[in-house]
């Protein structure tokens, strides 16, 4: 793992119910766990806004010329040659 801040530990009740569940259902459609989900789980707020966010990107609230303009430009300001 080369994350920064390391998995979150010591949850709450609520925090271990709610990861886990998100984390299943990742599993469930990826097949593999993410280790984004594990560090923003140290943050509820930050969680809930990243979930929140890949819902949106991958239910079909966003359009997708419009995502295809926002993958497009996040590469760019980073630097990627995609």
């Amino acid at each position: 793992m080369n994350a920064r801040v390391r998995p979150a530990t010591g949850l709450s009740l609520w925090g271990r119910l709610l990861y886990s569940f998100i984390r299943r259902a990742t599993f469930k459609r990826l097949g593999k766990d993410l280790e984004p989900q594990q560090v923003f789980s140290h943050h509820p707020r930050v969680f809930f806004a990243y979930t929140d966010l890949t819902m949106a990107l991958q239910g079909g609230v966003v359009e997708p010329k419009l995502k295809t303009l926002v993958y497009l430009r996040a590469s760019a300001q980073i630097g990627c040659p995609f």
